[in-house]
């Protein structure tokens, strides 16, 4: 080999002296480099004097076809000016011959002999030392890595090299030729040297596997860890050890658990729906806690009440509320709603019910449930671990959180449990406040459905169908009210108000307006008079009422008197929202009424205003919910809106209304008018063949006034028939919260 090679080429493609050294960094690498590293003795003219097995193995020349060639012979890339030069370069890359004819690229240094002449020549294959070399530089970048310990283990599971300093187990230093067991207590030697066995008995390698450990001289401390390990392997695909790396998992599983004890903070309780607290707590559990997450709830918890203390197996009377993710493939016993099964009398359920969190096998749980045939039905198929958790708080079990593990995840560890204890407790309280809600927002509905009017009535004036719902959001319940009062001279008073405040106490101060409206009616007083007593009446409540309670007493009301002798409708309005008047043929518009102060002003009059009703007139009263959308909108745009959608002459069977949950009241969807709570309207009555409730009724007149009774030749002589308006077609009218609807009576 007397020519010239680039040596700064070959240094940067080349493997250096220290990457060449560096061959028993790693088992696999020291083997494969060996068993590849090919040998030739040159004398000074550059002659072949001596040829090794693996110089035959890398070229396909034997020895005796060799020996005594000049070496440039087997060089294929010899430029022609460098044939006679008889100098050898130190190292470099150079391109040689294979007996099969093709070229081999080969990395090679020399050395020189001792005192003699003769130069020896190491070479491998290019691609064989630069895998070597990078290798060696990833080796030694994980080594640097405090938080990574590295280790390599041959085929006997000895550690040939670590990265692990004394401060990095138990203080004592880790030297090659060290077991598990020299560090680790047996238990946990034992279950490690089993996972690394497996890997290099099968060349499936395992990433990011978690495993509870003691070391042996500080038994009584866990560490957790990750474990990744991967065979290695010689050129020839023999296995020749395990690299394992392990990564201490301690600080980074304590910072995830209290991520997740954060977002149950931040994302269960937001809701005072008992369903939708257990979903979002199911939710949050998923994936960060487990792959499959369900909250059953003991069946009284839902209407409020509070669960029945229960010992030993049976029916629990605990219902699903709550299962993540809800796309998946769940068995066909686990659906929203579904009632949970009796349970077998269990030793973990009797754990369960006294307060402790149960981690179980598949096997387990199934017995729990009483058989594998039920467990079928319960238990995803593919789920190996259960940890179930008593949602207990202010002295309650509310129901239970179950999480399953699935597929290749880890088990449950004690560390688990504890989160869990700590999100169940959470939970549980979040789910008690929903419950405490649910009870009192039944309550305050029960008082004031118990306070309002009869849903229809029917009286010689007019018949009047009345609805009520109240918002969904927040508050629930509140002040509103209506009421339809038969006066005695065939009159008809009509009502709508509103109390300020939400809840039991505006349901009970509603109560009293109602009650004070009623007993002055029956006075057959002028609608500015009761509206001034009235008045009175609220200011005493607001004297009675706590200091920091005055300003919170107040209402507004409207006041309407109908006779339908005279079909006049004489009405006072305190702070109260217009009426909307719909005539026989279809336009709608406002009364045009000068309202009041409200109810808690008092010392300032009241005025009446009276208008005509045309024969199949719509009278409608509500609540200012129904044209306030909020504080981006205006009262005068919401009776703009109510005027434009207001019902045809009989709304006959359908309302518009807003949805469920909405804070505001607007136009939304049509919704058939049901005996749910649901908005006021009184269309008038019609002959029997109409769809609607009523009908046709004769009613005797006692006294007409003169110019307003029946004509002398009526049909009707001494009685007065009130017929039915023109026909008409479904309403397109969304009245929300409360409103009053009337037909005046006509005679026919």
């Amino acid at each position: 080999m007397d020519h010239p090679v680039n040596g700064e080429d070959a240094a940067s493609a080349g493997a250096s002296p220290a990457a060449m050294s560096a061959s028993g960094a790693r088992p696999g690498g020291r083997v494969s480099a060996l068993d590849g590293l090919a040998a030739a003795v040159l004398d000074d003219r550059g002659v072949v004097v001596g040829w090794t097995g693996a110089a035959e193995d890398l070229t396909g020349f034997p020895a005796d076809d060799v020996r005594g060639r000049p070496v440039r012979e087997l060089v294929a890339n010899l430029p022609d000016g460098l044939s006679g030069a008889t100098h050898v370069p130190a190292f470099g890359q150079v391109r040689l011959w294979h007996r099969c004819g093709h070229t081999v690229d080969v990395t090679f240094r020399t050395t020189r002999l001792g005192t003699s002449t003769e130069l020896l020549v190491l070479a491998a294959a290019t691609h064989h030392v630069a895998d070597h070399q990078y290798g060696a530089a990833l080796l030694r970048a994980l080594s640097a890595q405090h938080r990574i310990t590295i280790a390599l283990h041959d085929t006997d599971l000895t550690t040939v090299q670590t990265n692990a300093t004394q401060d990095a187990l138990d203080g004592r230093p880790v030297q090659p030729g060290t077991r598990l067991h020299d560090v680790l207590c047996a238990e946990d030697a034992e279950n490690l040297e089993a996972v690394l066995r497996q890997v290099l008995e099968t060349g499936v390698p395992v990433v990011h596997r978690s495993r509870q450990v003691s070391l042996r001289h500080r038994s009584a401390r866990r560490h957790a860890l990750s474990l990744s390990a991967f065979r290695l392997e010689d050129a020839r695909g023999r296995p020749t050890g395990v690299a394992a790396l392990y990564i201490d998992d301690t600080e980074l599983r304590a910072r995830r658990q209290l991520d997740l004890a954060r977002e149950v903070a931040e994302r269960v309780g937001g809701s005072l729906d008992v369903v939708r607290t257990a979903q979002d707590l199911a939710d949050v559990l998923v994936p960060a806690f487990g792959e499959l997450a369900a909250v059953d709830l003991a069946q009284s918890v839902f209407d409020g009440d509070e669960p029945a203390e229960r010992l030993g197996g049976g029916d629990l009377r605990l219902r699903n509320a709550g299962l993540a993710p809800a796309t998946a493939a769940w068995p066909v016993g686990v659906e929203h709603g579904n009632l949970v099964p009796p349970l077998s009398d269990h030793p973990l359920l009797r754990s369960f019910q006294h307060g402790e969190t149960v981690v179980c096998s598949r096997d387990d749980f199934a017995a729990l449930l009483g058989g594998p045939h039920l467990a079928e039905h319960l238990i995803p198929h593919d789920a190996h671990a259960v940890m179930a958790a008593p949602l207990y708080a202010r002295g309650l079990t509310l129901g239970a959180i179950v999480v399953c593990r699935t597929g290749l995840s880890e088990p449950f560890t004690e560390d688990e449990a504890d989160l869990m204890r700590q999100i169940a407790s959470r939970g549980a309280l979040a789910i008690d406040n929903a419950r405490r809600y649910t009870r009192e927002h039944r309550a305050a509905m029960a008082l004031q459905q118990s306070l309002l009017p009869p849903a229809m009535t029917d009286t010689p004036a007019a018949e009047t169908v009345g609805v009520y719902r109240p918002a969904s959001g927040g508050a629930g319940t509140n002040g509103d009210w209506y009421d339809a009062i038969a006066l005695p001279s065939l009159r008809l008073a009509l009502v709508a108000g509103d109390v300020v405040g939400h809840g039991i106490p505006a349901s009970a101060t509603m109560g009293r307006l109602r009650a004070a409206i009623q007993t002055l009616a029956d006075l057959e007083l002028e609608p500015d008079e009761v509206l001034t007593r009235i008045a009175d009446l609220v200011q005493r409540l607001a004297a009675e009422a706590p200091a920091d309670e005055h300003d919170a007493v107040g209402a507004t009301c409207l006041y309407a008197v109908y006779d339908p002798v005279t079909r006049r409708c004489a009405m006072a309005s305190a702070g109260h929202p217009p009426p909307v008047l719909v005539r026989p043929d279809g336009t709608a518009e406002t009364v045009d009424i000068v309202p009041g102060p409200p109810l808690a002003v008092s010392g300032m009059p009241y005025e009446t205003a009276t208008i005509g009703l045309e024969p199949g007139s719509v009278l409608a009263l509500y609540t200012d919910g129904l044209v306030d959308r909020g504080a981006d909108d205006d009262t005068d745009g919401g009776l703009r809106r109510l005027t434009m959608r207001s019902p045809p002459p009989i709304a006959r069977n359908a309302l518009w209304t807003r949805p469920a949950g909405r804070s505001s009241p607007t136009w939304w969807t049509k919704k058939r008018v049901t005996t749910r709570p649901c908005y006021w309207l009184a269309p008038a009555p019609y002959q029997p063949r109409t769809p609607l409730t009523g009908r046709s009724q004769p009613i005797r007149q006692p006294s007409p006034r003169p110019g307003n009774g029946p004509p002398a030749n009526s049909p009707c002589g001494g009685w007065t028939t009130y017929s039915s308006p023109p026909n008409s077609s479904s309403a397109s009218w969304s009245p929300t919260r409360s409103a009053t609807v009337t037909h005046r009576r006509s005679c026919g």
